[in-house]
Formats: structure tokens, sequence, C-alpha cells
């Protein structure tokens, strides 16, 4: 992966004109960071944090409305979250990986 997206890269710096280590680092440095970023979103969206935050909302509501209020004290409890399926990405901790290598390599060479 970390491959393909160098010789992209290389690609994009060619069909842009003159080819520079600079350019060619810019271009790098932004496909690495969109790499962490999109790494990142899946790692969340699979940890189930959205979960969590909607039965907190929820469960906020539920105590300040005064009609869920009466069925809360009724039910005496309110449910535990439903834990959804939280989906399986493979990509995820490629993407990551991938990524923070570019990135490291791409604030090495920016410093040198």
């Amino acid at each position: 992966m970390t491959l393909s997206v160098i010789v992209l890269s290389v690609i994009s710096s060619l069909i842009i004109g003159h080819v520079s280590w600079v350019k060619f680092i810019n271009y790098l440095f932004f496909i690495s960071l969109f790499m962490l970023m999109a790494g990142a979103s899946l790692l969340v969206f699979k940890g189930g944090m959205f979960n969590g935050i909607i039965y907190s909302f929820t469960k906020f509501n539920k105590k300040f409305s005064k009609v869920d209020g009466y069925v809360a004290e009724q039910i005496s409890d309110l449910q535990t979250p439903s834990v959804k399926n939280r989906g399986n990405y493979s990509i995820t901790f490629s993407l990551l990986i991938s990524g923070g290598i570019m990135f490291l390599f791409t604030l090495m060479t920016s410093i040198i």
C-alpha cells in the first residue's frame, strides 16, 4: 500500500509539471495525512464511541423529560445501550501504519 501511494505521488507530480523533491514531499505528506485521518476515523467507528454518545443523550433526555421520567420511574431502570454491529474494517490498521510511516518520512525529510 505504501509503495502504491509513493508511485501515485510521483505520477501526480509528473502530471502537474516540473518534478522537484519539495513537490514530491508535499504530495506525499498530504496523501499520508489523508490516510492517517481515514484510518483514525475507521478506528473511532469500529470502537463504538458514537453508541455511547447516543446512549448518554437518550439517558439525559429521559431524565429531564417529564413523561419519559415517569415512564423511567415505573420501569425503575434504563435499558443498557444496545451494542450494534460495529463493523470489521480490515483496512484500518494498514491505513494507520502506512500513513504514519509516510508521515514520519516526510516530516524527517522536510527537516533535512
